[in-house]
């Protein structure tokens, strides 16, 4: 899975957006430069949605004295409920590609580390099948791989 950096080439996208909010931007950025995984991250305006329709004063509900009894729960409108219901399922989305990416990040770093013991023994001796190409091959492999991290 690609791995998002940021370099002076992205923000051009964000500088030239003058006023553009930050949902507007972030979904510029990551539709240009990484379109395959853009729909694995959080929805702002379907959380903005959700937010704006929430009534801006709601009555608590408490106890005649003004209270909530220990362990007793304050009771959420149906339209705080729906937001509570969205942020975890788009939480949930986005931590299992996190989740996915980094299974892939340790399948990965085993592979590598099979290439380099192929080269190099654990005491740090040339393996037998050892020359510089491989050797050479294997630490720009982790060097890289280091930058995908």
């Amino acid at each position: 899975r690609p791995r998002l950096h940021w370099s002076p080439a992205y923000s051009s996208v964000a500088e030239g957006a003058g006023t553009m909010k930050f949902g507007h931007q972030f979904t510029q950025i990551i539709e240009a430069t990484h379109p395959n995984i853009s729909d694995q991250f959080l929805c702002y305006k379907k959380l903005k949605k959700c937010l704006n329709n929430i009534p801006e004063k709601t009555e608590p509900v408490t106890n005649a004295d003004a209270t909530l009894k220990p362990g007793e729960k304050r009771k959420l409108t149906e339209e705080q409920r729906i937001f509570v219901k969205t942020l975890n399922a788009e939480l949930q989305k986005f931590n299992k590609f996190f989740m996915n990416a980094e299974e892939d990040f340790v399948i990965k770093d085993s592979m590598l580390e099979r290439g380099y013991r192929e080269v190099v023994n654990k005491d740090g001796t040339r393996a037998e099948s050892f020359t510089m190409k491989k050797y050479r091959k294997s630490c720009k492999d982790f060097a890289d791989f280091h930058g995908e991290l």
